[in-house]
């Protein structure tokens, strides 16, 4: 027997059974998949690869304007408070990228890290939830110790593509020194690809570490 709660559907209004958050299984279904695969010039790697020469890159879902429902999952675990969401899309990826044979491109999550003004207003990164989601499901290491970001810079969301760019400059990101990373799979994790001006800025960050490395980029969503 389903139990329900008073909790409602964020996209359809549905009363949500105890085993559902924030979305019902129906509208969950409705989400518009990617359907990329990793190094097949995809939509992501071209957009990352205009901006900084990744080894792979993977989107999971089409973020698109409107009333989409991957935009208002991506609203609810950024901006309402719903970590627990930000986890869950996290499982769902992580076994997609563990039954799809992504699992030799990875082996080190790094999220993109957000300011500690920004953490302390949200009470959590969603990047960081999202990975450890990831990294729950196919034992991937997770590290956030790595990547810092050296300023606050407010949020990225209400800028156009040349705004984010010069907001985004060369030393929005810095890498930890010393880190021994050398033949590692690297992967920058994040909730949305835009622009791709943010995860370019990580991995120039990253190189600065050297080159013995890889880096792959994984997102929940890529805005179309």
């Amino acid at each position: 027997m389903l139990l329900f709660t008073t909790a409602r559907c964020i996209s359809c209004g549905a009363l949500l059974t105890r085993d559902e958050n924030a979305l019902c299984l129906c509208c969950k279904q409705k989400m518009a998949r990617s359907y990329m695969l990793p190094c097949t010039d995809n939509i992501s790697e071209q957009r990352m690869g205009a901006l900084f020469a990744v080894e792979w890159a993977y989107s999971h879902y089409i973020f698109s304007k409107g009333e989409s429902i991957v935009r208002k999952v991506v609203h609810e675990f950024k901006y309402h408070r719903n970590p627990k969401l930000a986890y869950e899309m996290g499982v769902e990826v992580g076994a997609h990228i563990k039954d799809n044979g992504m699992m030799h491109l990875c082996d080190l999550l790094l999220p993109v890290p957000i300011s500690w003004r920004r953490k302390l207003t949200r009470g959590y990164n969603q990047a960081a939830e999202f990975a450890k989601g990831i990294s729950d499901v196919t034992g991937i290491e997770m590290r956030t110790d790595i990547l810092k970001r050296r300023s606050w810079a407010s949020s990225q969301s209400s800028r156009n593509a040349e705004q984010r760019k010069n907001a985004m400059g060369e030393n929005a990101f810095e890498a930890k020194k010393g880190i021994d990373i050398e033949g590692r799979k690297v992967v920058i994790v994040d909730d949305v690809l835009t622009t791709g001006s943010t995860l370019a800025a990580c991995c120039k960050a990253l190189r600065e570490l050297g080159d013995g490395f890889e880096i792959g980029v994984v997102t929940f969503s890529v805005d179309e």
